[in-house]
């Protein structure tokens, strides 16, 4: 009997999502390009400006959404980084299986298991953007459907940590309409 255990939770949720199939000398030159000290900084900045925004709300709640919804400007515009890596648009929402180490998404490409995978994901309703790198672990037919699943590469802790925020927030809000309709 094979015991499955899952490193984090996983959600039901929507996303954008967009990706490309990619070589191993290209994931390669991916994750060398991800290592540099200006991601860390960001990566630091947006962790410690969180913390604050969230420190704020208690008192200023009003002063908090401002700052939330300017961080929401600043990260949209940063999206356009994702062109960078040869993503075309902003991605198609759709209904994915997420957890803060993988996610599981229809597709109407067949995609071979380990195969690397560039993600990015638009997380709704923050639009807070994530560009990483995947392998696929398993594909097949759902419902209907080609569908994929990825396992995150070398996600960074930042991301992972806004991949668990987010993931929380959306248990969050499943729980209190439960507690509602009852």
């Amino acid at each position: 009997m094979t015991t499955e255990r899952r490193r984090f939770f996983r959600i039901d949720d929507e996303a954008e999502i967009s990706f490309k199939m990619i070589t191993d000398e290209e994931y390669q030159a991916w994750e060398d390009g991800q290592l540099d000290d200006s991601n860390e900084t960001i990566n630091q900045i947006d962790t410690e400006l969180e913390s604050a925004i969230e420190a704020l709300a208690n008192q200023h709640p009003q002063l908090a959404t401002i700052c939330t919804l300017l961080n929401k400007k600043i990260n949209l515009s940063i999206c356009g980084h994702a062109k960078t890596h040869g993503f075309i648009d902003n991605g198609e929402l759709k209904p994915v299986n997420l957890s803060a180490c993988g996610i599981s998404f229809h597709t109407e490409q067949k995609i071979p298991d380990d195969e690397n995978l560039l993600l990015q994901l638009k997380l709704k309703p923050s639009d807070v953007a994530i560009i990483t790198a995947g392998k696929v672990v398993g594909s097949g037919i759902k419902d209907g459907k080609q569908i994929v699943r990825v396992d995150f590469q070398d996600l960074d802790d930042h991301n992972q940590n806004l991949l668990m925020q987010h993931l929380f927030q959306v248990q969050s809000r499943e729980l209190k309409k439960k507690r509602d309709h009852n």
